[in-house]
């Protein structure tokens, strides 16, 4: 659904997928496994699941490991001032030495109580990891000063897990269409991004040999849905419901050097050591309707209402004063039914970006000292209105939609770059963007015998103006 309605949250720009389940009567239980083992990775596939009365349970997910995966790479940057003379030239080269283990795994159960009410709940369990080494790092810049050069060994760990559990409600009624649900969810994810860098060579002289970033990063989410659905005639249905959403993002991050590993002294710097905790809640309320307008018209308008605070601090007692905002989020879908087999669509839907811990992280990322990236915790979101018309038709087992949409965004999130010094870049993000884009989707789906073939492309346009 590339416009979702009121009912769905306004978060991003992607649109959603609603996945619609059939009631299984079926007893009994199925297994499918599938794996494989390489010399550089190995992956396991589950899917299963066993039925007995009104009780369920699945079992599902994938998972693959890579390691022993050795690479090698090269850049150079490029420094110019305005009038395009350049100031200095970095070389860099390196072996590179890979592990990585990334997987998800859900465990489901649901529970048939009556006719009319239906329990459920799940626990998610994911995990990504990757390490990287990057041995003898070379590197060599040249400016008005002459020729400098370093060699360094660097560990990068970038690791992951996250538990996610939900609990839901459903109950239903002898009227058609007419439902109440209760969803929710409790999400809890720890990541480490951390490095080391091990001097071995430097035409500098330095006061240290060995860097150490440790930067620990914690989100937990919690989430309560109530959603109603009541039809009023044969021709119009309603739609009110309620959600919301709390965060809490930590941040914790700390800069050691010394002459040697076992040696180490942190930072006094304040801003490479520091603690950050992002505190958001998210409120929202919604009403839709669903209306046949008679011709073989069919209207979906509704409106969402989203309210957002937002507490965020130092460990130091710094405290950012980021305002609490609102949006409210239109959606309108219109449809008008050609033919039996052809039907043309109008939507419209405003949606909110907001910035993630990515971008928000104060942690100065040094991994490489030439370019230094830092988030901005004082980010806005992104709001962009998104306009979409298609046409999609169904004839002899062939069905193809072909749609073309125009997104207009406000305050993008965009990456800021600026010099410092004669050799290093520092990057980090502002809300500087407009960025208007225009795109086509083709996809088509047809049944040859007992073959199904499907197919798609999807291009698009960006014009991505700076405000500053």
């Amino acid at each position: 659904i590339t416009s979702p309605g009121a009912r769905y949250d306004a978060e991003g720009t992607g649109g959603i997928i609603n996945i619609i389940t059939k009631k299984n009567d079926l007893q009994g239980g199925s297994l499918s496994v599938d794996t494989n083992v390489g010399n550089r990775g190995a992956g396991l596939r589950l899917n299963a699941s066993y039925r007995t009365g009104r009780t369920g349970f699945t079992l599902g997910g994938f998972g693959r490991s890579g390691y022993n995966i050795l690479g090698e790479y090269e850049n150079e940057q490029v420094l110019k001032n305005e009038f395009g003379d350049v100031m200095s030239s970095t070389f860099q080269q390196a072996e590179t030495r890979s592990n990585m283990l990334f997987g998800r795994y859900n465990f489901g159960w649901d529970y048939a109580i009556n006719k009319y009410n239906w329990v459920g709940a799940s626990v998610n369990f994911g995990v990504r990891n990757f390490k990287m080494n990057q041995d003898e790092r070379l590197t060599e810049t040249t400016d008005m000063n002459g020729l400098r050069s370093s060699m360094e060994n660097v560990a990068m760990d970038n690791l992951g897990n996250s538990v996610d559990i939900s609990a839901n409600y459903i109950r239903s009624f002898d009227e058609k269409d007419k439902e109440i649900s209760l969803i929710t969810l409790y999400s809890q994810n720890k990541s480490t991004n951390d490095f080391d860098i091990e001097t071995l060579m430097s035409d500098t002289p330095l006061d240290y040999n060995f860097i150490r970033n440790q930067n620990d990063s914690y989100n937990k989410e919690l989430t309560f849905q109530l959603d109603y659905v009541e039809p009023l005639t044969d021709r119009a249905k309603l739609e009110i419901g309620g959600k919301n959403i709390m965060r809490s993002v930590t941040s914790d991050f700390a800069y050691f050097s010394g002459l040697s590993e076992d040696e180490l002294e942190e930072s006094s710097r304040g801003n490479l050591n520091n603690n950050f905790e992002y505190e958001q809640n998210v409120m929202a309320g919604y009403i839709s309707g669903t209306f046949d307008l008679g011709k073989d018209y069919t209207a979906m308008i509704g409106g969402r209402y989203e309210y957002t605070t937002i507490n965020a601090n130092f460990s130091d007692e710094e405290e950012l004063e980021i305002p609490d905002y609102g949006v409210f989020v239109p959606s309108i879908n219109l449809s008008k039914k050609l033919s039996e087999v052809n039907t043309v669509k109008f939507a419209f839907s405003r949606r909110i970006q907001r910035p993630s811990l990515q971008f928000l992280n104060p942690n100065i990322d040094a991994s490489n000292p030439l370019n230094i990236s830092q988030g901005n915790p004082n980010l806005d979101p992104e709001y962009t209105n998104n306009y979409e018309m298609s046409l999609s038709s169904f004839k002899n087992g062939t069905s193809i939609n072909v749609s073309a949409f125009m997104r207009n965004t406000n305050g993008s999130i965009q990456q800021v770059r600026q010099t410092l010094g004669q050799d290093t870049v520092y990057t980090s993000y502002q809300n500087i963007g407009e960025e208007d884009a225009y795109g086509l989707s083709v996809f088509a789906n047809t049944r040859i015998g007992k073959l199904t073939l499907s197919g798609g492309v999807d291009s698009y346009y960006a014009v991505l103006n700076n405000n500053v």
